[in-house]
């Protein structure tokens, strides 16, 4: 149960420190192919937001937590004569039904050949002593099996949380979907930051906004990547939802048909907070990045002064 730290442990810290570098971008739509910086820091914290958390990494792929049978078999092997032969044995089980079927399984308990595998010893003062030290065995047994259980169910609550954090930040919503219409809004409150969508909201908005463009809009996140869908202020939510059509096809991992590539772990998290941090005001004066348009607003330095909690 080690594996639970490698998510579920920093998944506070991580979610929280995406959040805060998310509310703190401002993007501001630049030249022609000037925001490809900016959009590979976006699509990476778009596919680490929308990849899969899967739970067998963390509790392992094992059946739910049992007692090991032979430490059943055994211990009701080694009961008391009078006990064993009671309807119920309140040590085992206040239940006549389960006790009935304990015994039922220790007689069928037989090897290959049919013979039966552990047989009851005679009454002696050993038997009860190894009767003893067996149940002793059995409740540490009951007792590290409830506290797997309980972990299991800890860990996979924190990932229901994870996920529900993670789907916030990518499209706004309680659980992963396709964007849809309302999830957007016009071009004049959503990336002016005066809607309820826009940069810093949800990571769609943040791609959409900074990848659409008049003349230079189909370039303008890299060749071929960008939309002229969605550029001025008559634009409404449907046509941020054709930009972002456009856009969400450049954004997919470049081997998507693999599980790794579409695992969402802390590593993947941690990559993209730091690449998108990276991005910020990142002021590259040659080539055709040149003033990526990662931003943050009235205070550039507060995206870039943001780390991980201890």
């Amino acid at each position: 149960m080690s594996k639970r730290c490698g998510f579920t442990g920093r998944k506070g810290q991580l979610i929280l420190w995406f959040s805060l570098v998310l509310s703190a971008a401002s993007l501001r739509s630049k030249a022609n192919d000037k925001n490809a910086v900016g959009f590979s820091a976006l699509c990476e914290a778009y596919n680490a937001a929308t990849g899969t958390i899967t739970a067998e990494r963390y509790t392992g792929n094992s059946a739910a937590p049992t007692i090991p049978a032979d430490v059943t078999h055994l211990f009701v092997a080694t009961a008391d004569d009078a006990l064993f032969a009671n309807k119920t044995y309140w040590e085992y089980s206040a239940s006549e039904e389960d006790w009935t079927q304990a015994k039922t399984e220790l007689t069928n308990h037989k090897d290959e050949k049919g013979n039966q595998k552990i047989n009851r010893p005679e009454q002696s003062a050993l038997k009860k002593e190894v009767h003893k030290q067996l149940g002793d065995i059995r409740k540490q047994a009951q007792a590290a099996a409830e506290n797997l259980r309980k972990a299991t169910n800890d860990i996979e609550t924190d990932l229901a949380q994870a996920r529900m954090a993670l789907a916030q930040a990518a499209i706004g919503a309680d659980e992963l979907r396709d964007a849809k219409q309302n999830d957007f809004e016009a071009h004049a409150a959503m990336c002016t930051g005066t809607g309820t969508h826009g940069p810093g909201k949800t990571i769609t908005a943040d791609l959409v906004c900074l990848c659409s463009g008049a003349t230079n809009g189909a370039n303008i996140c890299g060749t071929g990547i960008g939309s002229t869908k969605y550029t001025n202020t008559a634009d409404d939510a449907a046509n941020a939802l054709q930009a972002w059509t456009d856009i969400k096809s450049h954004c997919k991992r470049a081997s998507a048909d693999t599980k790794t590539a579409k695992e969402t772990t802390a590593a993947a998290i941690t990559s993209a907070l730091a690449n998108f941090q990276s991005a910020l005001g990142k002021g590259v004066t040659t080539g055709i990045n040149a003033q990526t348009n990662l931003e943050t607003g009235q205070q550039p330095a507060l995206a870039r002064s943001l780390r991980p909690h201890a």
